[in-house]
């Protein structure tokens, strides 16, 4: 089973409806279900699949991977930086020189 996100009020564009998580639904109560991981739920906001085969990895969507890049590429041209000068990675910090006295 996968949950429904939860959706703002006000919310533009394209977003994922339903979670990347497989569940599992160990009771149902009524309209009302209970997961494995104990949220209760009700039954009109899970979507049935299959059982993944042994740990299947989900990947993140593409639609998640191009709103990121936009995302980056906004911030850096209004900050004024060229996408070809940004370097990846992580930044490697110099470390302190303590000195005795």
């Amino acid at each position: 089973m996968r949950k429904k996100l939860v959706k703002p009020t006000f919310a533009k564009g394209y977003k994922q409806i339903l979670g990347a998580n497989v569940h599992e639904l160990k009771e149902v109560k009524g309209v009302n279900g209970v997961l494995d991981d104990g949220h209760i739920v009700k039954l009109n906001d899970l979507q049935v699949i299959p059982k993944p085969k042994e740990e299947q990895k989900i990947e993140p969507s593409k639609v998640e991977k191009v709103e990121k890049e936009a995302k980056v590429e906004k911030v850096l041209k209004s900050v004024g930086i060229d996408q070809s000068n940004a370097v990846e990675g992580k930044r490697q910090r110099k470390k302190k020189e303590v000195f005795d006295l």
